[in-house]
């Protein structure tokens, strides 16, 4: 009977072994999960496999794609290695629409698993431009001012979109927006293009924009000196000097002034100043339209000996043997000091130079206001600027006026 038991026992054991010697891959998961898919042109997929083997050994995966229509085998690809997960990518092209089957077959030395997917690959459609702003396709722009341009857009096949934008057939940007800033030479007409591609069709929009001649301004673009704060001694001499240039090629007129008055239509003007304080220095540069640039500075003109110090006191306290100091000013001591001047001792203390030339030029006030602020406290402002910097306001307009706060009575009767 024991025997008979033993005997048993090691049949069963001997199959159990063979089932271990034979048992088939096993398929623990798949991506995608789902073996029916829907992928469009030009995107590429993966199909990933992951097995476990009771055996141990070279695992062999074959991934063969077919054609659904005829069966006819597109690909067959054959991986051999000793890993558990193998990756396919189908990469259908353009014109690859259609239907396919795609079959993984794993297998080691004694026995085999498979799994199978079918695919359905979309005909690309081309993306569509949704919305756009400038709405009208023949906008104006002026002359130093810019234009917005931008497009929304989608794709049927939710395909990744790329923008261009182009100026004259040269691209600007790679966004689906764009703001053109045409210069002081630009007028005319200009093509502004944006086009949205989905890799193989595309979408476009197209602006004619006319861009109106205007007159830019003058610009200053160095000065000397380049400091807009120096300083120099009295009696010295300051150089001032500008380059400036006009966009549209106008001729430039200066003015420099002092302190408000004119003292030189020149591209240059010498300062000099025989007392000490600060003082303002500005030069306006104008085109033949009246647009304008400045720039000023403000000198500082100082003593360096700062009026010269008080000579010390006599009371008989010299040491022996040496002699007495003076007491006050000394004339030939190369110092301008406290109760000298040139009237007094020509060698200490120069003679005051006459004032800036001031030029006598006759100047018609040219006044330019801005619009009247909203009213607030029953008062409005407003702010005006002389062009010509004439230095006076006989002809100024009045910058202040009263007025009446409208309330929400008087906006509703507006309306009505």
């Amino acid at each position: 009977m024991k025997k008979a038991v033993l005997t048993i026992i090691i049949i069963f054991s001997l199959l159990f072994l063979v089932t271990l010697v034979f048992a088939n891959p096993i398929i623990t998961s798949f991506s995608p999960n789902s073996t029916n898919i829907n992928i469009n042109e030009g995107e590429p997929q993966d199909f990933i496999i992951t097995t476990t083997y009771p055996d141990s050994g070279t695992t062999t995966y074959n991934w063969s794609l077919y054609n659904a229509s005829n069966f006819s085998l597109i690909n067959n690809s054959i991986i051999t290695d000793n890993l558990t997960t193998s990756t396919f990518t189908f990469s259908p092209s353009y014109n690859d629409s259609g239907t396919y089957i795609l079959f993984i077959n794993i297998s080691d030395n004694n026995s085999t698993n498979s799994t199978f997917w079918n695919i359905i690959v979309n005909n690309n459609t081309a993306p569509n431009i949704t919305s756009y702003q400038p709405t009208n396709l023949t906008p104006e722009v002026n002359e130093g001012s810019d234009l917005y341009f931008s497009v929304n857009a989608s794709d049927p096949n939710n395909n990744t979109l790329t923008y261009s934008c182009f100026l004259d057939n040269a691209q600007q940007a790679t966004i689906g927006e764009y703001t053109y800033q045409p210069d002081y030479t630009a007028s005319g007409h200009h093509n502004v293009t944006i086009i949205v591609s989905d890799g193989e069709f595309q979408d476009s929009l197209e602006w004619d924009v006319t861009v109106n001649n205007t007159n830019g301004p003058p610009t200053i673009d160095s000065f000397i000196p380049t400091d807009t704060t120096p300083e120099m001694e009295f009696n010295e001499t300051l150089q001032f000097s500008i380059n400036a240039s006009d966009p549209d090629g106008d001729n430039l007129t200066y003015l420099w002034l002092y302190e408000s008055l004119n003292v030189s239509i020149e591209s240059s003007y010498s300062f000099h100043q025989p007392t000490t304080g600060t003082f303002n220095i500005t030069i306006i540069v104008s085109d033949t339209n009246n647009n304008t640039d400045y720039q000023y500075w403000d000198v500082t003109v100082t003593n360096e000996y700062g009026g010269g110090s008080e000579g010390s006191s006599g009371g008989g306290n010299e040491e022996p043997g040496e002699e007495a100091q003076p007491t006050g000013p000394v004339c030939g001591n190369g110092v301008c000091e406290s109760g000298e001047d040139y009237t007094t001792c020509l060698e200490d203390c120069e003679e005051p130079a006459e004032e800036p030339e001031i030029f006598a030029t006759s100047c018609e006030e040219n006044w330019t206001c801005s619009n009247w602020s909203e009213c607030k406290n029953s008062t409005q402002n407003k702010t005006c600027i002389d062009q010509n910097g004439c230095g006076t306001t006989n002809n100024k307009p009045e910058e202040e006026q009263e007025c009446n706060e409208k309330t929400f009575f008087h906006l509703l009767l507006e309306q009505l």
